[in-house]
């Protein structure tokens, strides 16, 4: 597996991420759009976000999202269950990764409501849509941690066998950072925020703070879990 292909997608999902962030930051952060019982839904006990995004996460499933072709493709509040059509897809030589939705959540949550308005929204279900097309966009950017450390892992088997069979985290983690390659991605980041008219500073933070650390502790799960089946 060549490294520049999951790369490439990495930083494709930068502008798909800061654009659905200036789509986002248009609207208020409302509070009562993620509280239980905020927004009243006749049957159900839960918040109006919660409902939107499982409904929403259900029909993904069904129509093949989330299935072993993609491991990037991690659900946030639903078990998938098996699609309804059928689709001619390779199974990927990446294994399963481990499934950092629930952090990818929380941060995002404290990242919005530091650089949203607080106050009420006049459009709950477009906010929620955003809501959910930037956690979707987050969790693949750092979901795909597993296709970078397959084609690491491929192109040098001998240094990683050695250091998973010593179970040597640091020393797998050391191998996994790149410091240098680390601000250059900043630096591009930043550049795109202001394009697209979101925080530069902010984002930038977000990615060095939540984004990066996330997708290398899916990298090193991802190692570790080749221990296990050796």
């Amino acid at each position: 597996m060549d490294i520049a292909q999951p790369r490439s997608e990495l930083e494709k999902l930068e502008d798909t991420i800061c654009m659905f962030l200036n789509q986002r930051l248009m609207f208020n952060y409302d509070k009562k759009i993620y509280k239980v019982g905020g927004i009243p839904i006749k049957g159900y006990n839960g918040s109006f976000f919660k409902y939107f995004f499982k409904e929403t996460e259900i029909l993904n499933s069904r129509l093949g999202r989330y299935t072993k072709a993609t491991p990037e493709e991690q659900p946030f509040l639903i078990r998938p269950s098996k699609p309804i059509i059928q689709k001619n897809e390779e199974i990927s030589e990446v294994q399963p990764v481990k499934n950092m939705t629930k952090k990818i959540s929380s941060e995002y949550f404290t990242f919005l409501s530091s650089v949203c308005q607080e106050g009420e929204n006049c459009d709950p279900g477009s906010t929620v849509s955003l809501d959910i097309l930037c956690l979707q966009s987050l969790s693949r950017r750092v979901h795909l941690g597993g296709y970078i450390a397959e084609a690491k892992y491929q192109k040098d088997k001998e240094l990683y066998d050695r250091l998973i069979a010593a179970e040597d985290i640091e020393g797998i983690r050391r191998q996994l950072r790149n410091i240098e390659k680390e601000e250059e991605n900043l630096e591009r980041i930043e550049k795109k925020s202001i394009i697209y008219g979101v925080p530069g500073e902010l984002v930038c933070g977000f990615f060095k703070d939540t984004v990066m650390p996330t997708t290398i502790e899916v990298e090193l799960v991802y190692f570790m879990s080749k221990g296990n089946k050796q």
